[in-house]
C-alpha cells in the first residue's frame, strides 16, 4: 500500500486470472476481509476496428466502435499503415450500455487516417 493506494504487480509471464485478499480494521476493532479478483490483459491484446466511419458536413469524422459495456477503450489513429507502427493514442472512451462508443476526430484531417481501439 502506498499513499492509500494498493498497487498490484503480476508475476512475470502471468497471463491468467489472479486474486489477492485484504483485511481492514475499523476504529472499534471490527474486521472485514475481502478478495479482489484481477484479470490481466496481455500487451498484445486484440484491438477493435471501427464498425462505422462517417464524414460530417463540417469535415470531422465520426468513428463508431463496438466493445464490452462499461469497458474503457484507448482510441488510436495512424496516418499510414506502411513502415514501422505509427499509432498515436488520441483519447480513452467508455463503451455505453450496448457496448458501442463514438470517437469524433475534428477537422481538418489528412487525406487518409486509420483508427483502432484497444483495451486497456
Amino acid at each position: 500500500m502506498e499513499e492509500g493506494w494498493i498497487h498490484y504487480t503480476p508475476l512475470p509471464g502471468s497471463d491468467g486470472p489472479d486474486s489477492f485478499t485484504y483485511v481492514v480494521r475499523d476504529a472499534q476493532g471490527g474486521l472485514s476481509t475481502r478478495t479482489v479478483q484481477v484479470g490481466m490483459v496481455p500487451e498484445d491484446a486484440p484491438v477493435q476496428y471501427p464498425t462505422s466511419v462517417e464524414v460530417r458536413s463540417d469535415g470531422a469524422v465520426e468513428v463508431w466502435f463496438s466493445g464490452f459495456p462499461g469497458r474503457v477503450y484507448r482510441i488510436e489513429s495512424s496516418d499510414t499503415l506502411e513502415g514501422p507502427p505509427s499509432w498515436l493514442e488520441r483519447t480513452a472512451i467508455p463503451a455505453g450500455e450496448d457496448g458501442s462508443f463514438l470517437f469524433v476526430d475534428p477537422a481538418p484531417l489528412p487525406e487518409k487516417r486509420f483508427y483502432r481501439a484497444g483495451f486497456p
